[in-house]
């Protein structure tokens, strides 16, 4: 399921839009429910499609080291379990494709919230590179105070 802005109108500086958040993820979590307003929205849209690049990244590299699930012996349940391992495999894959989908999707509804709070498209747009700095910049001044 896709997440829903409850609101479809602009929304004044200050008011809350609630999304209501709901995902199937493949280990089969539920949804969850949060509040965004004109100040996180932003931020709220960057986590999810910083979490898009990091699942495609990650199952990207699985696909392409996956070699498939061979004979783990000579007895007779390796031979049959096997196929249904990959095959399982294969299943999981597509599931956390559909995951990315449904958080590219989110991250969509965030940018119509964004825009209704009247936020640029460029500002919109470059949300990403800019949480991707903060973030790095937290990361570079937590290591330098150790």
């Amino acid at each position: 399921m896709f997440p829903r802005v409850l609101r479809n109108r602009p929304v004044a500086a200050g008011r809350l839009l609630r999304c209501a958040v709901m995902t199937s993820l493949p280990s089969g979590a539920g949804g969850a429910s949060i509040q965004v307003t004109r100040e996180n929205v932003l931020q709220a849209r960057a986590v999810l499609l910083q979490e898009v690049e990091t699942l495609e990244s990650a199952v990207a590299s699985a696909r392409v080291f996956y070699g498939g699930i061979g004979l783990c012996g000579q007895d007779p349940v390796s031979k049959d379990a096997a196929p249904a391992f990959s095959e399982r495999t294969a299943k999981l894959f597509d599931e956390y494709d559909e995951h990315g989908r449904e958080l590219r999707a989110m991250a969509a509804k965030l940018a119509t919230a964004a825009n209704a709070y009247g936020y640029t498209e460029e500002e919109i747009s470059t949300s990403l590179s800019t949480y991707n700095a903060r973030v790095i910049q937290g990361v570079q001044h937590w290591l330098g105070s150790r």
